[in-house]
């Protein structure tokens, strides 16, 4: 199976499918608020979460791939971001900018990490990222290759990203 381009959205495509928008641009102003220090970025994530009637089919579906809506994004790059992944979606080997937090709002993820040796990705871990499930990664500011790895829906499914740049800078790996 081919990985696919992500179609992104903003968060003004689909606002007639969220309501009580004042409530989520408040919790995503706290989560903006708590960049990189996950000790508060999490509770406000799960304010988030369970406050917000997210909704798996308020969101643009892609047949065989996944959709990118951007609920928030400021100049130097930090966004806040949703996916909603088809069955057997999958994306390419890629790397992130220095700060990375991925919550499945509903679902079931596969991932597949992956450390850098001579350039090439080598595969050290995979694990099963389950509704409610997060992860949080650390790595160095200014590159595109941290926390290298590959996501598989084994299910429909709806993640919520929150990263320190434009994720779609992040290195990606032929396979």
């Amino acid at each position: 199976m081919n990985c696919l381009i992500p179609i992104t959205n903003t968060f003004s495509d689909i606002r007639r499918a969220l309501p009580v928008l004042n409530s989520l641009n408040e919790l995503i102003e706290m989560l903006s608020n708590h960049k990189y220090d996950i000790s508060k970025m999490v509770p406000s994530i799960l304010d988030l979460v369970s406050s917000y009637p997210f909704s798996i089919k308020s969101f643009p579906l892609i047949e065989k791939g996944y959709s990118r809506t951007i609920l928030h994004r400021e100049p130097n790059g930090f966004e806040v971001m949703v996916a909603r992944w088809s069955r057997h979606a999958k994306t390419p080997i890629h790397g992130h900018p220095g700060f990375s937090v991925l919550y499945l709002i509903e679902g079931e993820l596969s991932e597949q990490s992956f450390i850098k040796e001579k350039d090439q990705p080598i595969g050290i871990d995979s694990r099963i990222i389950s509704t409610g499930d997060y992860s949080c990664d650390k790595g160095v500011d200014g590159r595109f290759d941290n926390a290298i790895h590959q996501i598989r829906a084994t299910q429909e499914s709806l993640s919520l990203h929150i990263y320190s740049d434009d994720a779609l800078k992040g290195e990606i790996y032929p396979t």
